[in-house]
């Protein structure tokens, strides 16, 4: 095994831990025991959640775009992911190792903080943490693998 690869093995794993219970694992964990089930309740609940959750997103976006032409956190560019894509210093290291064993280029990288803004947003959390960041490299990842 090639150093790279361990590293990438290790990395990977990390975030993994990371993502423990998160948003989306928690999530589908409620989906999952609602067809276990075959509750249509607990799966309406669940959807009911789901929109409620995007909807205090959507509210939170426009809070912090309303001196803007912004709608949404897909809309943002360089300067505005500078202004409203705060993260702190051990975000910033798992983000350079993202660039680093992903081969992330800049443009991913500005994508990763955008969805990082966003999944933040359906947290209900005025700051970026290292999860949110964690959550959308790991989209990234999948999506680099399924897509090629």
């Amino acid at each position: 095994m090639s150093q790279r690869t361990s590293i990438g093995a290790s990395f990977q794993k990390a975030i993994q831990a990371i993502l423990g219970g998160l948003l989306i694992g928690t999530w589908l964990a409620g989906c999952n025991a609602a067809l276990a089930q075959n509750s249509p309740q607990i799966a309406i609940d669940n959807a009911r959640c789901a929109a409620t959750r995007v909807l205090g997103a959507r509210e939170q976006q426009n809070q912090c775009f309303d001196k803007t032409d912004l709608h949404c956190n897909a809309h943002m560019g360089a300067r505005q992911i500078k202004q409203f894509c705060h993260v702190a210093d051990d975000v910033k290291d798992l983000l350079r190792a993202a660039i680093s064993q992903l081969g992330l280029s800049a443009r991913a990288y500005d994508r990763i903080l955008k969805l990082s803004r966003t999944i933040a947003d359906l947290d209900a959390q005025d700051d970026i943490q290292l999860a949110h960041v964690a959550e959308a490299i790991q989209y990234r990842a999948l999506d680099r693998k399924l897509w090629g």
